[in-house]
């Protein structure tokens, strides 16, 4: 509710892919799963004011500071541009975010990856605030509703990776349990 965001210290924006050379824009651009993360994450950023930090791959990060900066108008304060995954994207971030005093964030990620990446950042002592975006809602009960179709196959696909990275989270947190 953008209405009443509890207090926090900044938005963390978790990108998703880009599309390398893209012909239109004559750079790298945010994938369509990134860009959705951005629209979200720059409305948060003008509802509340926050600073913004971005994080991905190089070429992820550069893209997105730059979309969200021509695309929303919004501008990212911090940029983590060396991670390859959700861990690391916590682990690089909370160096960023913790020499500049950064305790509460605003997490902006897909809804079908806000467990794990909640999970990562809290292990790091942050407080998380999930604003998830892309939140898969019941299809109308048409008839087109039992065709096939690439999103159901995208949302199939998407929902075994963030299964199978959640058991991996799961794994990497019991064997630290034993250690």
């Amino acid at each position: 509710d953008l209405d009443h965001v509890p207090r926090a210290d900044a938005i963390v924006i978790l990108a998703d892919g880009v599309r390398l050379a893209a012909p239109e824009y004559g750079a790298a651009a945010p994938s369509l799963t990134t860009l959705q993360r951005l629209s979200y994450g720059a409305l948060v950023a003008r509802a509340t004011q926050l600073p913004v930090l971005v994080s991905g791959t190089g070429q992820e990060a550069v893209a997105t500071r730059d979309s969200l900066q021509r695309d929303f108008g919004v501008q990212a304060q911090w940029v983590e541009s060396h991670s390859r995954d959700t861990q690391q994207n916590a682990q690089r971030s909370a160096v960023i975010l913790k020499s500049v005093r950064v305790a509460t964030i605003v997490l902006v990620t897909s809804a079908n990856h806000m467990r794990r990446a909640t999970a990562e950042f809290r292990a790091l002592g942050f407080t998380v605030i999930p604003a998830p975006t892309g939140m898969w809602t019941p299809q109308e009960s048409q008839l087109r509703g039992w065709v096939p179709s690439a999103e159901a196959l995208w949302r199939s696909q998407s929902a075994l990776y963030e299964d199978l990275g959640n058991l991996v989270l799961a794994l990497r947190q019991a064997h630290e349990a034993n250690i």
